[in-house]
């Protein structure tokens, strides 16, 4: 015969512990398992063979990036086994958000060279070593490279050799890879120079004949066999006499710039808006014409600029023009005349000598 008293002690006993397990599993947090991630080290070592007493360069890393430009990985070394067996080690190497760095070493000892990369366990922390496609908290094994075996003999190599300068006809624009060419390239940054056989920033241009277009800007030339009824006597002979070219005082050619073989310059006159033109200084090939406008007002040209961009994953030259209207610069394209950008409110430098800068 079932005791129904018991039975139901018993059933209000199982409710009690059904509720107390309930809560257990609530107040306890489900825990975050750590990941594990494999981790695959480079080490670049260049030039190999090289010459004792030569430089060399480490590229150094894992191939795994970072999410931001100012993270990277931390901790990382290389050890360097020289002939002689000692050991030579670079420590604390922090890569940049691409995963590498680079490292320079020179070595002393002809024979054969060990290098082997070490890249040290670490966990993933945010604001640190953020990557693409892992979470917080992960562990990035320690792992080492491939031993790389760095030759050094006693004859020094050449390095990447430069190029002798041109003998004969060359035009533009000249291969980047032809870096000692950059004294024949030298611009006329200044819009009104007319007292400057060079203009500061002007570099050593070829001093042979080297105009090679043809452009005619005023007139000019022997003015002919007119017999000239007011010259002083004994003065009669009129073909001594040339039409005037302005330089002396009128400055007909005082507004020109020329950047990066693009001769941009202005005819002043009194009945129309200044209109600047652009010319290619190799095939005399009128590039734009136009009057340069800011802000719906006429405006002069006040130089040139190439800026020099060192950006983290973008090293080059920019060209502009550009024309100061008060505290404001307004950049244009030299190649088309066009408004690239505005810097507002620069404040002038001013040097020793009063000048701004």
């Amino acid at each position: 015969m079932i005791n129904l008293k018991n039975k139901t002690k018993i059933t209000t006993i199982l409710i009690v512990l059904m509720f107390t397990l309930s809560s257990l599993i609530i107040a306890i947090p489900p825990a975050t398992a750590q990941v594990t991630q494999q981790t695959y080290p480079f080490l670049g070592v260049v030039p190999n063979p090289v010459g004792v007493n030569q430089w060399v360069l480490f590229h150094v890393g894992i191939f795994q990036q970072t999410v931001s430009v100012n993270q990277g990985w931390y901790g990382l070394s290389i050890t360097i086994e020289r002939p002689d067996g000692q050991v030579d080690t670079i420590e604390n190497i922090k890569t940049d958000s691409t995963g590498g760095t680079g490292r320079t070493y020179l070595p002393t000892q002809t024979g054969t060279y060990y290098c082997q990369a070490h890249f040290p366990e670490q966990v993933i922390e945010e604001d640190v070593n953020e990557a693409p496609g892992l979470e917080i908290g992960d562990i990035m094994l320690a792992s080492e490279s491939e031993v790389v075996e760095l030759v050094v003999q006693s004859d020094p190599i050449e390095y990447y050799p430069g190029h002798s300068m041109p003998n004969e006809y060359w035009t533009r624009p000249i291969d980047a890879q032809l870096r000692e060419w950059a004294d024949l390239t030298g611009n006329w940054l200044e819009a009104s120079s007319s007292r400057q056989r060079v203009v500061p920033g002007n570099a050593d241009a070829p001093e042979t004949a080297h105009i090679i277009w043809a452009k005619e800007l005023i007139q000019g030339g022997v003015a002919g066999t007119t017999e000239f009824t007011d010259l002083p006597t004994g003065d009669q002979n009129g073909p001594q006499w040339s039409f005037s070219h302005g330089d002396a005082y009128e400055g007909k050619w005082t507004n020109r710039i020329i950047i990066n073989g693009i001769l941009i310059y202005c005819h002043r006159t009194n009945d129309v808006p200044l209109v600047w033109t652009a010319v290619d200084v190799r095939t005399g090939e009128e590039m734009w014409k136009k009057t340069i406008m800011v802000n719906d007002r006429e405006e002069t040209i006040d130089g040139a600029w190439n800026m020099r961009w060192p950006g983290y994953n973008h090293h080059a030259i920019y060209a502009y023009f550009y024309v100061a209207s008060g505290r404001d610069y307004y950049f244009f394209d030299p190649y088309t005349g066009d408004w690239e950008f505005t810097v507002e409110n620069v404040l002038q430098e001013l040097g020793e000598d009063g000048s701004g800068k």
